[in-house]
């Protein structure tokens, strides 16, 4: 297995979805510049919901064709509201298969980061495995943080959005 790295959004509708995509290593730099020809002129980043929809259905489109795997963590608005929600989400990555060969976890939204950083502790505690080194970004410095905002976005609302991204979604937990 190629090395690769993991980048970490959410996505909030009826449910919380943190989303993870997983990017090789050796794409990493060509997937950058890939995704920066679909920003807007004037704009630091790619945030689906404030795109136009000729934005978002070329966007949408073009994710199928990266060489990138994802999952999902669904945290229903039932059994929690942000940030428990969050939290929760979190506390299910030491199930997530495919970290067991991520180096790097890139986490978006650096208000989390007290918080999270905790929780990151205890799961990498708690698995039999190497855990992944972590740090927290900005997704106006990081492109690759646009990528689980995309699919969790699409994933989330549905329908042919969600078709455009299931592909590329290994695993769900709910």
């Amino acid at each position: 297995m190629m090395p690769f790295n993991t980048y970490i959004d959410e996505s909030a509708r009826e449910n919380f979805l943190l989303c993870g995509i997983n990017v090789q290593q050796s794409q990493i730099h060509d997937t950058r510049d890939a995704l920066r020809v679909f920003r807007a002129k004037g704009r630091s980043h790619i945030h689906m919901y404030q795109e136009d929809r000729s934005t978002q259905e070329a966007v949408a489109s073009f994710i199928g064709t990266l060489p990138i795997t994802g999952w999902l963590v669904s945290v229903s608005s039932q059994t929690a509201k942000e940030p428990l929600s969050r939290n929760l989400a979190l506390r299910s990555l030491e199930d997530i298969n495919s970290l067991r060969g991520s180096r790097l976890l890139t986490l978006d939204d650096i208000s989390c980061r007290r918080s999270d950083s905790q929780i990151l502790r205890e799961v990498a505690r708690g698995v039999d495995y190497q855990f992944p080194h972590y740090r927290h970004m900005n997704s106006r410095h990081e492109p690759l943080l646009w990528l689980p905002d995309i699919v969790a976005w699409c994933y989330g609302r549905g329908g042919p959005w969600r078709d455009a991204v299931e592909p590329l979604v290994d695993e769900v937990i709910e």
